[in-house]
Order: structure tokens, then sequence, then C-alpha cells
């Protein structure tokens, strides 16, 4: 940037911005299916502009989706992973 003298420095030029709305919604198993003294699973699912407010607390929901794994940092600034994944569902 000229004006601040900072390399590989990003502007925001909003009339060329699109944007979108996203929704991290968890989800998580039915009480009539779990066995006595075993607790819910439950996932994180994220759900994208149309699907955004779709359900409320309480809605039972059938969902399709993308199933995925992302690598988690030891430290965001260093570069090494650890062997567990953060899984979640993109909602399609």
């Amino acid at each position: 940037c000229p004006q601040c003298n900072v390399r590989n420095a990003y502007g925001l030029i909003h009339n060329r911005c699109v944007f979108s709305d996203k929704q991290m919604v968890r989800i998580q198993e039915t009480p009539d299916e779990v066995p006595a003294g075993e607790t819910p699973a439950s996932i994180v699912m994220f759900a994208y502009d149309d699907l955004v407010d779709a359900v409320r607390p309480g809605d039972r929901v059938e969902v399709t989706g993308l199933f995925r794994a992302q690598a988690r940092r030891v430290n965001p600034k260093i570069t090494r992973l650890k062997s567990v994944y953060r899984t979640y569902v993109d909602v399609i």
C-alpha cells in the first residue's frame, strides 16, 4: 500500500464485494434413539445463503451435505498439525 508503506496489504473495494450468509448449526441425535445412560452424539453443520435461519431449536431435520474433516493446528502461528481432525458438515 503506497499510503501506509506495508507490503502485501489488502484493501476492501465495496462496489466489487460479494457477501453471503453463513450459520453454524449444531445437531444431535433424538433422545428416542439414544440408549439409556448415554449422551446423544452431536455434529456441527454450516448452512449458507437461503438455508440460513431455516431451522429452529427443537426441529427434527434430515440433512444432505458434505462431511468434511479439517486438520487442527497445534498453534495458529506454527504449521505443524495435530493428528486429531475437526469434523463438520457443509449443508447443500
